[in-house]
């Protein structure tokens, strides 16, 4: 599972739900993007658009951990043989969901320039959202219809009981 952070979330913030999973045997790795507070970003005043960009340039964080596998394997002596590299989830939360999206086939774009840009990292099998990743202005009305992968939004306080069912459903099928 790469799990993609909030905006302006600290690296740690997640640390029970990656623990959560990976004490029922996944694999988890949480990349600290930019925007990350532990790195000393605001996003206080920030224009929408700039937003956008760290969108955009999250997206290349996610697909730099899976160029990185092998190497990451090698780095972590207790993770060889524990990663499989052909069942790969990609899982955010807000933003860290939109990142999640957007390298699952979300086509990103903003009307006011009319730019659009679509950036589809395929190895990922499955999208896992946790919570709505919202209504960005770099957004599509109605993102979900273009993802092709199975995905998962999940809402509210049954989140580990959902996400481990999911999970579970996954490994089984």
């Amino acid at each position: 599972i790469v799990f993609s952070h909030g905006g302006g979330c600290p690296k740690d913030m997640y640390l029970r739900l990656s623990d959560h999973w990976a004490s029922h045997g996944y694999v988890v790795i949480l990349p600290v993007h930019a925007d990350s507070r532990s790195l000393g970003l605001s996003f206080a005043g920030m224009d929408p658009r700039k937003m956008g960009q760290l969108v955009y340039n999250r997206r290349y964080d996610m697909q730099h951990v899976l160029n990185s596998l092998v190497n990451i394997e090698a780095q972590v002596p207790e993770l060889v043989g524990q990663l499989d590299h052909n069942r790969l989830i990609a899982a955010g939360h807000s933003m860290g969901g939109a990142t999640a999206m957007a390298v699952s086939g979300l086509v990103l774009h903003d009307s006011s320039t009319q730019w659009v840009d679509q950036f589809t990292e395929d190895r990922f099998d499955v999208l896992l959202l946790v919570g709505d990743p919202g209504n960005r202005d770099f957004m599509p009305e109605a993102p979900w219809r273009t993802i092709s992968i199975p995905t998962l939004i999940i809402p509210g306080l049954q989140l580990f009981i959902l996400c481990q069912l999911f999970l579970l459903l996954l490994v089984h099928s």
